[in-house]
């Protein structure tokens, strides 16, 4: 089973250009499930009382098994890349060991520890810990629903199989899918529908299932798409080269053909280019898109490194296609690397952890820094939240006032998790040896 396990952290891993806060989630088109959708032999498990969500439907779409074979002679285009005067500020943080009288938390932390495999839920309120799954199980690929209501994730052992389950504070664990062979989960993509990634043993091009874990309808979607890079086993975005916006009618992916992948936007039902930008992809996350999805996030080369560079920058790109560099770190920085991206549920701000060498410093490349992105002022601001390697989170809290991170603590660098205000401009360490994976609403 090719699925990473107990991913606090995935190297893996959305930039607009009409940077907004408009809090308006897009409503999926009316969809039925098209005759290619494929269902597994395994029936997903029917909704039960425990699961309640307001139905809708995928968008329409026929999945073809046809390969697009890369164009012998590609023609360079460039999308043009609208640079704002984007600054980079330091606002170090104090870090409190106890929360503030005033302060209000809700919600459960989804937390693991190093050399152990039982995760647990960690109560927010009552600082209780409870265990989420059972002991002796390996567990991963933790994803939190977009309005933080349901936990997804893999669970089981080589012996008895794994399967995928979705979770709700202080009720029993639903299985949805078992065996989970050669799957893998990716993510939400919406409140509803699960994405989950089948592998292929013959190509590096995935199909993905759009799962509806409430209802159990599902479609395969085929990753059929011009020039798309299937020959360059070192792209790795996660789980699948290709990345859909919530109603399905865009799509990004890396094209090959050129001396570095560019990341495309893809516009389905037009059967058109609408972006690119430049990626090095096999070290870059997946694209993410935002709440509403207006705009996807993207990290990618930045000019000044092209075309055999290896510093990146965080791109946006809009549903029409309109590509803003988002930050202008290499004016500071070198050997960067940006890891671990995620949206505020309003989409206003996007937290980021960012590994690199300030400019002239001499010593080793400098501890992770954990950075806050303003998409309505394209200030980037550095809050002096320090991680260690490949640090987990940030995971925002379901209002959007707060951020979970996993941090290096004290002289000894242990795991230390440290809850950042964003409103107020603190933070606060909660809990130690943990590592966090997730923040859900408690029913």
């Amino acid at each position: 089973m090719r699925w990473r396990l107990i991913a606090p952290i995935i190297i893996f891993s959305s930039l607009i250009v009409s940077c907004s806060s408009d809090n308006t989630h897009t409503t999926p088109t009316s969809i039925s499930f098209t005759s290619s959708a494929v269902r597994s032999s395994d029936t997903p498990v029917p909704p039960t009382q425990t699961l309640a969500a307001t139905q809708t439907s995928l968008p329409t779409l026929t999945a073809t098994r046809t390969m697009h074979q890369p164009t012998q002679t590609p023609v360079l285009t460039r999308t043009p890349i609208y640079l704002p005067y984007t600054r980079l500020t330091t606002h170090c943080l104090e870090v409190l060991e106890s929360l503030p009288n005033n302060a209000d938390l809700e919600g459960s932390l989804v937390l693991w520890r190093r050399g152990g495999y039982q995760e647990h839920w960690f109560d927010l309120s009552s600082r209780i810990l409870r265990p989420l799954t059972q002991e002796g199980e390996l567990a991963g690929t933790f994803t939190v629903s977009p309005d933080g209501s349901w936990l997804g994730y893999i669970t089981g052992s080589p012996s008895a199989g794994y399967r995928l389950v979705i979770s709700r504070v202080n009720e029993p664990p639903i299985t949805i899918r078992q065996p989970m062979e050669n799957m893998d989960l990716m993510g939400w993509l919406d409140n509803e529908h699960l994405v989950l990634v089948r592998y292929q043993e013959e190509t590096y091009l995935d199909p993905l299932i759009v799962l509806n874990p409430f209802t159990g309808q599902q479609v395969e979607l085929m990753p059929d798409y011009p020039d798309i890079d299937y020959i360059n086993g070192t792209i790795y975005w996660y789980t699948s080269r290709t990345v859909y916006d919530p109603t399905l009618t865009l799509v990004v992916y890396p094209r090959s053909g050129y001396y570095y992948n560019e990341i495309t936007l893809w516009d389905i039902p037009n059967n058109q280019s609408l972006a690119a930008v430049p990626g090095y992809v096999s070290r870059g996350e997946h694209p993410e898109w935002s709440p509403d999805g207006e705009t996807v996030s993207i990290v990618g080369l930045s000019p000044a490194s092209l075309p055999n560079g290896h510093d990146f920058e965080l791109y946006l790109v809009s549903r029409a296609g309109v590509v803003t560099q988002a930050t202008n770190l290499s004016q500071y920085y070198t050997n960067i690397f940006i890891h671990n991206r995620s949206w505020s549920p309003d989409g206003r701000y996007i937290a980021f952890w960012l590994r690199a060498r300030p400019i002239g410093y001499e010593g080793d490349t400098s501890p992770e820094q954990l950075l806050l992105l303003d998409t309505a002022t394209m200030v980037t601001t550095n809050t002096c939240i320090h991680g260690g390697e490949l640090s987990g989170g940030p995971y925002w809290s379901p209002d959007g006032e707060w951020m979970a991170v996993t941090s290096q603590c004290d002289e000894s660098n242990e795991d230390c998790i440290v809850l950042v205000n964003v409103v107020e401009n603190y933070a606060v360490r909660i809990i130690d040896q943990w590592i966090v994976s997730g923040w859900v609403v408690n029913p």
